[in-house]
């Protein structure tokens, strides 16, 4: 069993945390564990090679939010209608950026025609605004 250790953060990184594993949809604990393996120091490597530690690039030391009997197979992703984490993605990006759709469907990994499907959905519905010409949706009246 792996030991766990307390690591104390500040509010802010810790807010931070919370965003991404929202945006990842995962475990705090697994998107830290992810950013600090990925970001590693070579020296700091070589040091727990010496000392005879797993590698930390051993994708079997990073947490996740399931068992490992069940990590071989990848599941599969959430309707993006009923992920409040990608739609809250996508409304800002829709709002605070001339981002094109599909950008913002590269942004989430999504196919363009779903996130083409659901901003108009939105537009529709009110919650996101049309955008001028140069921004619009193909085929949607300014």
């Amino acid at each position: 069993m792996t030991s766990v250790h307390r690591v104390v953060v500040s509010q802010d990184t810790y807010k931070a945390l919370q965003a991404e594993a929202m945006v990842r949809q995962s475990s705090i604990q697994a998107v830290m564990d992810r950013i600090i393996i990925d970001h590693i120091s070579q020296p700091a490597r070589e040091i727990l090679k010496a000392l005879g530690s797993k590698s930390p690039v051993d994708e079997k030391a990073i947490a996740t939010d399931k068992p490992s009997s069940q990590q071989s197979t990848p599941a599969r992703p959430k309707q993006l209608a009923k992920s409040v984490s990608e739609i809250s993605r996508i409304k800002y990006l829709w709002g605070t950026t001339d981002l094109p759709v599909a950008d913002i469907a590269r942004d989430i990994d999504r196919p363009r025609q779903t996130v083409e499907a659901l901003i108009k959905r939105l537009i529709d519905r009110g919650e996101l605004a049309q955008r001028a010409e140069s921004g619009q949706i193909p085929g949607e009246p300014v």
